[in-house]
């Protein structure tokens, strides 16, 4: 028994071990093998492993454009079905809005109200419009810095140029205050022959 306990206190000690990147769970279908562990052992198999991505990156696009088209189709449905009823929804607010012009005054009475309610809704006004509309902004800009600056009718909008920040940054080999440099890696990346 001591053995066993010698032996667990060993590892326990060691450091643990480098995880390698998280997989997806995965179960091919025609290798059983190829799941969760295996491992690429040649080139054949890199270049076996790169023609199963592409083919499953082109059932996966064909799946999306399947969706696409039942989405759009049944789209098409839902508004031939509520096609009437908006007909219809349209067609009495028209009617009612023409009455509530016509009949304005015997509506609302002589008060201030603005509004009367119904059993089943409110007919009402509200005051729309009589604000400034720009025909031409540049003229509008223009007349505004001939104004007093207290007047508040122009604004100076301040925003970083990002890219020339980066350039700046990479010629004279600076960081910027608010900005840190993040490592530079070699990162490894897949392309499988139809993405070209």
């Amino acid at each position: 028994m001591a053995d066993v306990h010698l032996s667990i206190a060993g590892a326990e000690a060691c450091p643990p071990a480098e995880q390698g990147p998280t997989l997806p769970e995965y179960q091919d279908d025609e290798r059983p093998e190829v799941k969760l562990g295996w491992r690429i052992q040649g080139e054949a198999e890199a270049d076996w492993a790169l023609q199963k991505m592409g083919e499953l990156e082109a059932h996966v696009a064909a799946i999306d454009l399947q969706l696409a088209a039942t989405i759009e189709r049944e789209t098409r449905r839902a508004e031939g079905r509520k096609g009437s009823a908006g007909r219809g929804v349209a067609f009495f607010e028209a009617v009612i809005k023409e009455y509530g012009e016509r009949e304005k005054r015997r509506i609302l009475g002589t008060g201030k109200r603005k509004s009367h309610a119904y059993l089943h809704g409110v007919i009402g006004w509200r005051k729309k419009g009589g604000k400034l509309t720009w025909t031409d902004e540049a003229v509008a800009l223009e007349w505004a810095k001939g104004r007093p600056v207290e007047q508040g009718l122009f604004r100076v909008t301040f925003a970083l140029e990002k890219a020339a920040i980066q350039k700046l940054a990479k010629d004279e080999e600076i960081i910027p205050p608010g900005t840190e440099l993040e490592p530079t890696i070699d990162e490894v990346y897949v392309q499988t022959a139809g993405e070209e």
